[in-house]
Order: C-alpha cells, then structure tokens, then sequence
C-alpha cells in the first residue's frame, strides 16, 4: 500500500503502526509519530493500522541547542 512518509510517498507492506516502525528501523526510544496529525504514542502502535494514503510524520529527538 502508498503511505506518505515525512511528505515521501512510499510503499509499505506494514499493516499496523507497530510494523512500520520495525520496517524503518526506528529506535525504541526518542521518538513520535502522527498519523494524520493524530499523534499515536507507543503503547497504540501495534493495534493502530495503516491505511492507504495515511499521512505520517515522523520525529526524532535530537540532542544540542
């Protein structure tokens, strides 16, 4: 299915939020995702599916000032 990533159309086979993660390698810490600007924390990943054309924003903390 076409889900827009970070304003990037890609391709995914993930059906749940938890999936996604796993399949871009994100850290398990540092880091939030919203799904149509809905923000879904951790605990939600596994049972939020994914959906055709969702938009997804994803943010990683970064140290520095």
């Amino acid at each position: 299915m076409k889900i827009i990533i970070n304003s990037k159309e890609t391709e995914t086979a993930s059906q749940n939020l938890s999936e996604l993660a796993t399949e871009l390698n994100l850290p398990a810490k540092g880091v939030a995702v919203a799904i149509n600007n809905q923000m879904i924390t951790r605990a939600e990943w596994p049972s939020t599916s994914l959906k055709e054309n969702d938009n997804i924003v994803v943010v990683k903390a970064a140290c520095g000032g």
